[in-house]
């Protein structure tokens, strides 16, 4: 086994990826049985891995960090941030997690839209078994810009265990954290919360439970804010 405890650290005003292992790799990665001990802070961030823009296939391993964005602030279509417990962002497909634990917590409060998860922040085509997340999760917005729907919009997604897992499924999992999503002022936003899977289209959930609380606090002018305790939106759940 491997186990992270140094300090990584970075200029805040930069377009960063932090990670107790891996920061970022266009290569297939496979990690078994290792540990993230310390704090992150940076755009793209997860205990293990900040970005994987090939296949990764994580195994028996534990981030017990906290998550913290860098405060870097560049609006574009591009420019949300990725905060995972375990991964930021898989943007591959045939992904793998299994026998996985986040024990770390994860804090939103900065500018830009983010993709924010108790596991992985955002993910495509995870496959996801025996997982838990004992993080809670804290997102506080005060000064996204404009509308979801603009140029210059700005949405956030929060799950207990993915962010947002379109086409993944998640397999005999749970989260026991809460997920918090404050939205400080008069912003329409696009905000997605569940216990689970922030935003899970074209996925799948079978066997998993939330023992944790969801919660948003919203302005009266929001728009489109979506609360579940398992998932918002999913083609197939199942007990």
């Amino acid at each position: 086994s491997s186990i992270n405890e140094g300090k990584i650290g970075s200029d805040s005003a930069l377009y960063v990826h932090n990670a107790g292992f891996i920061a970022y790799t266009d290569g297939a990665v496979v990690l078994d049985g290792v540990v993230n001990k310390r704090d992150l802070q940076g755009f793209y961030v997860g205990g293990l891995i900040a970005e994987a823009a090939s296949t990764y296939k994580i195994y028996n391993s534990v981030n017990e960090g906290n998550i913290y964005p860098n405060g870097f602030y560049k609006f574009s279509d591009r420019d949300a941030y990725r905060l995972g417990g375990l991964v930021g962002y898989g943007s591959s497909s045939s992904n793998k997690l299994f026998n996985v634990v986040n024990r770390g917590n994860v804090y939103y409060n900065a500018r830009n839209s983010a993709y924010i998860g108790g596991l992985v922040g955002h993910s495509r085509k995870d496959s996801v078994y025996n997982a838990f997340n004992y993080g809670r999760i804290d997102v506080a917005v005060d000064s996204a810009l404009g509308d979801w729907n603009s140029s210059k919009g700005a949405f956030f997604f929060a799950g207990g265990i993915l962010g947002t897992g379109s086409n993944s499924s998640v397999v005999s999992s749970a989260n026991y954290a809460d997920v918090n999503y404050v939205n400080k002022k008069s912003l329409k936003t696009k905000v997605r919360v569940a216990g689970v899977v922030g935003s899970g289209s074209n996925g799948s959930i079978a066997q998993t439970v939330n023992y944790g609380n969801v919660y948003a606090r919203v302005p009266v002018s929001a728009e489109d804010v979506v609360v579940a305790g398992i998932v918002t939106d999913s083609k197939k759940v199942n007990n």
